[in-house]
């Protein structure tokens, strides 16, 4: 007899986790170590972010019973990723910062874990960028400063991110700057030398984040955030650490010149490649910043003109994880194909067919 079974490696919209507690709504997006739902927390019927714990490429779900099974992959490294994963969510449980997304759950089910957030409604820096192009000083300084500030507070709970990026700052609405995805997060002891595994995003991480023993500290995730303002000033991925010894990096100023000169200073000072040479706390890249040292020219914090884009769904997306060993099998999609748009300067694929700058050199694309 023909099985007609779809295989789908989602999970399907009215699917009911924890007991019924919370029915899924639709996915939402998906990465290297997990898939993010959009779902309805029944009791108090109201929107949560769900992230399940599926290794892109190494997991495979029997439709029927939802279950996720292993292919590539042994039971006992799924197991060590997946007890990060329950880490993650943990760690995130014991935060409290507006600028830092909420757990409010984790369980097991389905022979993995769910990872259970509120939901934020808005859109990410990445694609205000890519639509928009760059920001204005004041709206970049504004939405920086927030992030900066829940970093300061992970810091002194001697946590780093290790992962911080335009992709992974959400802007709501009434303008807040919210830091989500801490898969990559880590303790740390400052300036010691610590064995972390190397994951990273090539522009944004500095050069001790390519080796797994190293020293790091609070200077790790200020490079990280130096490179952000970098890319939300400029409209351009900054060159990679580890190819700037060879490859000089363009300053800011030279790629926007509205960029006054004491924030292009405070960017490159964040950017250098040797740890000692950066700021050491997140207080003084502020400090800089917002010249708090001159009072006659501190920079006023206002909130900017909401995005006229409509706004989109939080998605969480994963550092560069291990390439897949085998696909999975998916649903066919009835949507209509987008034909992609690329830099005619650089050849850069765009990040989404509503892109108006390339991410990469930042042209305007046709």
């Amino acid at each position: 007899m023909e099985d007609n079974t779809q295989n789908f490696k989602e999970l399907q919209p009215g699917t009911g986790l924890n007991g019924g507690k919370y029915v899924i709504e639709k996915k939402i997006g998906e990465g290297g170590f997990g898939i993010t739902y959009k779902a309805v927390q029944q009791g108090l019927n109201r929107p949560v972010c769900i992230k399940e714990y599926f290794l892109a490429g190494r997991c495979v779900r029997n439709t029927l019973a939802r279950t996720v099974q292993l292919q590539g992959i042994s039971e006992e490294l799924f197991e060590k990723y997946r007890q990060s994963f329950v880490h993650e969510a943990q760690t995130l449980a014991a935060l409290h910062h507006q600028g830092i997304v909420e757990v409010i759950d984790v369980f097991d089910e389905n022979n993995t874990s769910y990872m259970v957030m509120t939901f934020i409604e808005g859109r990410s820096l990445q694609s205000i960028v890519d639509q928009n192009g760059p920001l204005p000083y004041s709206d970049a300084v504004n939405y920086l400063t927030q992030i900066a500030n829940a970093v300061d507070y992970i810091h002194q709970r001697h946590i780093l991110h290790r992962d911080i990026k335009p992709e992974n700052i959400m802007i709501t609405a009434d303008y807040k700057a919210i830091l989500i995805d801490f898969g990559s997060a880590r303790q740390f002891e400052e300036d010691k030398t610590q064995s972390h595994t190397a994951m990273l995003t090539h522009g944004y991480a500095p050069t001790e984040q390519y080796t797994r023993n190293s020293r790091k500290g609070a200077y790790t995730d200020i490079y990280s955030i130096g490179a952000t303002l970098y890319f939300i000033l400029t409209g351009q991925v900054p060159v990679e650490a580890a190819a700037r010894i060879v490859e000089p990096m363009p300053e800011p100023k030279q790629l926007n010149p509205s960029i006054p000169d004491e924030a292009n200073r405070t960017i490159l000072k964040a950017m250098q490649l040797k740890p000692a040479d950066r700021y050491q706390s997140v207080q003084t890249f502020l400090n800089d910043l917002l010249n708090k040292n001159n009072p006659q020219q501190q920079i006023p914090i206002v909130p900017p003109p909401a995005p006229k884009a409509a706004p989109v769904t939080q998605t969480p997306k994963t550092p560069t994880a291990p390439p897949p060993m085998q696909k999975t099998m998916s649903a066919p999609s009835d949507k209509p194909t987008t034909k992609t748009k690329y830099c005619k300067k650089c050849g850069t694929a765009a990040s989404s067919p509503e892109a108006k700058f390339c991410r990469k050199c930042g042209t305007k694309l046709n």
